[in-house]
């Protein structure tokens, strides 16, 4: 970590978290074929319930997941106070009507950056049909539903009826951060997946779509720290940390660039959208 450096919160279903607030753990639905249980490195212990998307929980269970995730990042150190964190990611990128709405009645919770390029999505399931990338094109694509509530993406599809667009390298279009007024929420989406989907000719590619935009553009990379040096499946002679890498090498290499953290973005863009966001939710000027 830098100075300046921002930690938000990413959540899966693991049934060992779910259980320590009390609330029954869920195993369907699940973007996993069959059971598919973990084995925690630390403990050693199985876990289970990574593919199970948030959104199944209710409301209040939701709210109380979070909640007490967020806790543990301060109880483990790595932020002074629970209201230092105001980002979230869904895990699997599933942030349904319940999840955005739950982050906008908690304290402090400023921006949600769970939208993922539908398009992209959708012609990896097309090559290879795998659950996420169908829910992923439902949720975040130009379709609105409602059901199953996990995937209902009303609130989505009032500021983004097109969908979310970005690391497809027939688009022009890079969706940008937009405040969710129905709930005085900033989504920040996740342009560009995860590096251990893409290549680094492709993440260039999108950088140089972005860079030939008059207007600001706003993109997003990342990894997994996860399998971050495991070998890439699409660029093979790379590690995923490494296409991670040399993208972002590439990206400071131009000019008129420069990096920022969630917050400073979804401040600016709620400020661009003429909405002051509560006090308790702005720790960046």
């Amino acid at each position: 970590m830098k100075e300046g450096d921002e930690i938000a919160l990413h959540i899966h279903c693991w049934c060992s978290l779910v259980q320590k607030v009390k609330v029954t753990p869920l195993e369907h639905p699940r973007w996993y074929r069959g059971k598919r249980p973990f084995v925690k490195e630390k403990s050693g212990k199985k876990d289970y319930g990574h593919g199970v998307p948030l959104g199944v929980y209710n409301l209040k269970e939701i709210k109380k997941i979070i909640n007490y995730a967020r806790q543990l990042l301060q109880d483990n150190g790595l932020i002074k106070n629970v209201e230092d964190c105001v980002g979230f990611r869904c895990g699997g990128w599933l942030a349904s009507d319940d999840v955005l709405t739950a982050l906008s009645e908690i304290d402090g919770m400023l921006y949600d950056s769970s939208g993922a390029p539908a398009p992209f999505f959708k012609k990896l399931y097309e090559a290879e049909p795998q659950t996420l990338y169908l829910w992923l094109d439902n949720m975040w694509g130009a379709q609105e539903t409602s059901s199953p509530k996990h995937l209902a993406n009303t609130i989505i599809h009032h500021c983004y009826p097109g969908g979310v667009l970005g690391l497809l390298e027939d688009s022009q279009i890079i969706t940008q951060p937009l405040l969710f007024r129905d709930v005085n929420l900033v989504q920040v989406p996740d342009t560009a997946a995860l590096a251990d989907y893409t290549t680094v000719n492709q993440l260039k590619n999108y950088i140089n779509r972005a860079n030939q935009n008059k207007s600001n553009t706003v993109i997003s990379m990342g990894f997994h720290d996860s399998n971050a040096a495991e070998k890439s499946h699409l660029d093979t002679d790379k590690t995923n940390i490494q296409v991670f890498s040399q993208a972002v090498e590439y990206f400071l290499e131009l000019e008129n660039t420069c990096n920022s953290t969630g917050s400073r973005v979804a401040n600016y863009t709620a400020k661009e959208a003429g909405q002051q966001m509560p006090p308790r939710r702005k720790v960046f000027g």
